[in-house]
């Protein structure tokens, strides 16, 4: 009995602590409304970080015009000089002042004077920017957002983050959507797309399936119930992300 309580808790300690190889993250799977969640952290406590549930992650000045928000990917596989990192940011709708946004590595999610930043702080109007930056190679393992408020009652938000490899990263960006429905233990892509191969990756990063799909279906009967990314690369070498629930 006490090999097999240690066993699962061994296990659970590897799911817990898997490292990602890629981020693809749009916070629609995001309910609750505190960090952490989903592995994203920070900081500050609420209200000065904490999700809008299902739509972004925001920081929150209150009166507090000093201190920075830093809200903090996951833990991230390694920073090789060869990814990038891809993400929409903006003052959110409602808010009472602006801020600036600046993006770094981080040695220590805990402590942020182990912050370096890889961007120039960029000041955010109410108009969405999308912004890119190539991640320097670094043996940090975390990449951080930096908010610092101009103003009191500074709402300021980041939102469709997206990570990996350079060339991944631009084919992404160039590939159209891809339709398909999950149903019966069988992912259904649609509209006759030309679909070359598909991996699929648990929340956790980890690649839990790779290989073609048979006249457009996919058998996914041997993955447990849960969410997922799934990357669809079509016969131009196009690829393209999504998220789906089985």
């Amino acid at each position: 009995m006490k090999a097999k309580l240690f066993l699962a808790a061994s296990l659970f300690a590897v799911v817990a602590n898997a490292q990602l190889t890629s981020i693809n993250e749009d916070f629609s799977g995001f309910t609750q409304q505190n960090f952490p969640q989903n592995g994203w952290t920070s900081n500050r406590t609420y209200p000065y970080a904490y999700f809008i549930q299902g739509q972004y992650a925001q920081s929150y000045s209150l009166f507090d015009v000093t201190n920075p928000t830093y809200i903090i990917t996951p833990e991230l596989a390694i920073l090789n000089g060869s990814q990038t990192l891809k993400f929409d940011a903006q003052v959110s709708t409602g808010s009472g002042g602006a801020g600036t946004i600046q993006v770094g590595t981080l040695a220590n999610p805990t402590d942020v004077s182990t912050f370096v930043a890889i961007s120039p702080a960029v000041t955010l109007t109410t108009s969405a920017a999308t912004l890119t930056y190539s991640v320097p190679a670094s043996s940090a393992k975390y990449i951080a957002f930096k908010f610092q408020p101009s103003t009191v009652h500074a709402a300021l938000q980041v939102d469709n983050v997206v990570f990996g490899e350079s060339l991944s990263a631009s084919n992404f960006a160039a590939a159209k959507p891809v339709q398909f429905v999950v149903k019966n233990n069988q992912i259904n892509f649609l509209n006759d797309a030309k679909i070359s191969n598909v991996k699929i990756y648990s929340a956790s990063g980890n690649l839990v399936a790779n290989e073609a799909p048979t006249q457009n279906k996919l058998d996914v009967s041997r993955l447990s119930n849960g969410v997922y990314i799934i990357a669809i690369e079509n016969n131009e070498g196009k690829i393209t992300k999504s998220k789906f629930i089985k």
